[in-house]
């Protein structure tokens, strides 16, 4: 056979070789690839499975920076079984940062300062110009024993006083043990209790449910009942209670404690125009409202009247 052709036929062997070769490993290589896609998109899973309050229901996590800023204004209105009037304006701000755990656990930690004005028109009873709470908390959701159910706690040391410095007695440290039952991606029960020390009313139940469109919220604070018509905007039955303890400092007041009481219940509506800001409105009516001293050194019970409310939530 001539030189030139059995190199041909060489250089032939060769070529199909080296064909059949990258045929066959671009064949493995699309099966790797094939089988790296679907190891990543089983490990999505089963992270979503190891985190399941990760991303699910948005409210039970506030993840990152948030501020809370709202605003209660209650009218004057006249006092019962006198003469004179009182206005209250009651303001708080929370700002808290939320993160996960290596776990995927959420904590929080959180620093409230609430005012509430008083303006007293004609009253004789001695009562401060105003109160002040400050409040450094933290909370913390633990997984349980049992499948898609966990457990928070929540302790919140406060100061409750006429002015913005501390002293030892005016602290109390109330605490919430919350158990959260998942049996699903769109729906959360939660039920336990919140513990009010050196209060008269001492613990209160906690309980309620979150799905895709309602939330049931019945806490001692705020209770409430939301539906959420779409992604911007929501409606909500919605109520709530003081009864804190003023330790007084000012105006030779020292020692005496201040109990301001009140209940009220309304209609609001929420509007998110965007994922990093809520803006809510609430209106109703309050009732029940009364400034004691502890000691019997007198009290002011306050008519019924309306109130309204403002709530702007920043998350970032």
């Amino acid at each position: 056979m001539p030189k030139n052709k059995i190199t041909l036929a060489l250089l032939t062997i060769l070529a199909c070789s080296f064909a059949l070769f990258s045929f066959a490993y671009a064949e493995e290589r699309g099966r790797e690839e094939t089988l790296k896609d679907q190891a990543q998109e089983d490990a999505l899973k089963n992270q979503a499975q190891e985190t399941p309050l990760k991303n699910q229901i948005q409210e039970t996590l506030e993840l990152g920076f948030k501020s809370e800023t709202w605003a209660r204004i209650v009218p004057s209105s006249k006092v019962k079984a006198s003469s004179g009037k009182i206005s209250i304006i009651d303001a708080d701000n929370e700002l808290s940062y939320g993160f996960e755990t290596p776990q995927g656990m959420p904590v929080h930690f959180y620093f409230k300062q609430r005012y509430i004005g008083i303006k007293n028109d004609g009253i004789s009873l001695n009562l401060p110009a105003y109160l002040t709470q400050l409040t450094l908390g933290a909370d913390a959701t633990l997984p349980l024993f049992w499948e898609n159910t966990y457990v928070r706690l929540r302790v919140n040391p406060s100061y409750f006083g006429d002015n913005w410095e501390m002293h030892s007695s005016a602290f109390r440290i109330p605490f919430q043990v919350i158990g959260i039952y998942k049996p699903s991606d769109d729906l959360i029960y939660f039920a336990g209790v919140a513990v009010y020390p050196d209060y008269r009313r001492q613990v209160l139940p906690v309980a309620g449910f979150i799905s895709h469109k309602w939330k049931l919220n019945l806490t001692p604070d705020r209770p409430s009942l939301t539906y959420a018509v779409n992604k911007m905007f929501s409606l909500r039955l919605e109520g709530g209670a003081t009864w804190d303890e003023f330790e007084l400092e000012k105006d030779n007041a020292s020692g005496r404690v201040l109990r301001y009481k009140e209940t009220h219940a309304g209609l609001g509506v929420t509007y998110r125009p965007n994922s990093w800001i809520e803006i809510s409105a609430l209106g109703g009516e309050m009732f029940g409202k009364s400034l004691k001293y502890r000691n019997g050194d007198g009290k002011v019970v306050i008519k019924d009247s309306a109130f309204s409310e403002m709530r702007v939530v920043i998350k970032l």
